[in-house]
């Protein structure tokens, strides 16, 4: 048996107290923009929102917060423009970077509901690419299942090899004798024809590229864009229409989306453009659809929960016994009370399993979190700052929930 490679969070409940908390629409203290209704029964979330910016420096926040499926809960924090000083709204778009994830594990296994897919079918065998454009060089490929995708067992493991193909767009572009930044269809051509890292199935090691061909491949077999399958297949009959796919350059940014704030530079993978600001032009956040591509607002990400909750309330996204396999661990490692499932991170706890997953991107951080009937939406668009910010991200927000005596009964879904 194996154990898991490098799991994202150490799992303690820490319990956090803010003094001088103001209740109104502002924080006396440093005149902190607050939008939404308040809710003086849901105060925790407040005091744990204003407690994760300082800690982070970012300069905004949005959150949502659903249980049974209503929407109970929805504010914005700080801004969402600090050169033009506009706020945070409660329903502001964010990237959200890896939280993409369990958007396309979703899609992939309604695939499997359909009838359209296998977890055992081999990616080599749904990906249609011609045959003598595609030189496998490494045959462990071919051995690569839709099933060690999802789990992050394929085969690649970014440590070792030093290499994150999702990001070395410009570089790969180049390799295929074609202008940067390389498509997310480049990018899986190109390292099909890549040694691997690892036999498949044999470790878990946390895999961008992994999710980029769950993307290719839900392409090939309906013949739609990623985007278009999920928008119509996944999102709409939910009702949550505020999901877009991400554009790199700060000029091209949707209108109400806030702006990404981090002080590094780097050069572009677009040509001619140089040294740029880190969110914009840094990275191809286009290439990266089904792996970190989504930008998203607060409330769609609780509804995109909820509708994986069980409850016959309202219809899921997927069947119970699919819902149920999508969280249980993968069978051929040996894994502890933290692992990672199909798309989400899981925690074993007392008598309940939590779901949750993170995503950073320069000037991004998204957290989501399943736990037990509550679930909750973090957005911020600033960076965590550190690992072990990013792991009491988690704590934090449970012990929010925890401190909650009092549940309200009103469904704010209707306003967004």
């Amino acid at each position: 048996m194996y154990k898991v490679k490098g799991s994202f969070f150490y799992l303690l409940i820490v319990i956090f107290a803010i003094p001088g908390f103001c209740s109104g629409q502002q924080n006396s203290d440093n005149k902190l923009s607050i939008t939404g209704k308040y809710s003086n029964e849901l105060s925790s979330f407040d005091e744990t929102v204003l407690e994760i910016l300082q800690m982070t420096d970012a300069p905004g926040a949005a959150l949502a917060v659903g249980r049974h499926e209503k929407l109970v809960f929805a504010r914005g924090y700080g801004l969402a423009d600090t050169k033009r000083n506009v706020p945070v709204q409660p329903d502001s778009r964010f990237r959200i970077a890896s939280v993409s994830k369990p958007i396309t594990a979703v899609a992939i296994l309604k695939l499997v509901e359909q009838g359209k897919l296998s977890l055992d079918d081999r990616i080599t065998d749904l990906l249609k690419y011609e045959k003598d454009t595609l030189d496998i060089s490494d045959k462990r490929i071919n051995e690569i299942s839709v099933r060690n995708l999802l789990y992050h067992t394929g085969g690649w493991d970014r440590e070792q090899s030093g290499f994150d193909p999702p990001f070395a767009v410009d570089r790969i572009a180049i390799a295929l004798g074609k202008d940067p930044p390389a498509s997310a269809e480049m990018v899986v051509h190109f390292m099909l024809t890549q040694p691997l890292d690892f036999n498949p199935g044999f470790r878990q090691s946390y895999s961008n590229l992994g999710y980029a061909i769950l993307g290719r491949i839900i392409e090939f077999i309906t013949g739609k864009s990623y985007e278009q399958y999920v928008k119509r297949n996944i999102f709409e009959p939910i009702g949550a229409k505020g999901f877009v796919m991400g554009r790199s350059l700060l000029s091209d940014r949707f209108q109400d989306e806030v702006r990404y704030h981090d002080p590094r530079r780097f050069f572009s993978v677009y040509p001619n453009r140089g040294i740029v600001p880190a969110p914009y032009g840094a990275f191809s956040i286009e290439t990266m659809d089904a792996h970190g591509g989504w930008v998203a607002r607060a409330p769609d990400l609780v509804r995109f929960m909820s509708a994986l909750d069980g409850d016959k309330t309202i219809p899921d996204i997927l069947e119970k016994q699919t819902i149920k396999k999508m969280v249980s661990p993968y069978s051929q490692i040996d894994s502890d009370s933290t692992y990672y499932a199909m798309g989400w991170y899981v925690l074993s706890q007392e008598n309940k399993t939590v779901w949750y997953h993170m995503g950073d991107l320069p000037g991004t951080t998204a957290f989501i979190l399943r736990d037990g009937n509550v679930s909750v939406a973090l957005l911020l668009n600033g960076n965590a700052g550190s690992r072990e910010n990013a792991n009491k991200l988690l704590p934090l927000l449970q012990n929010a929930i925890l401190e909650v005596d009092k549940w309200p009964d009103k469904d704010l879904f209707p306003q967004f």
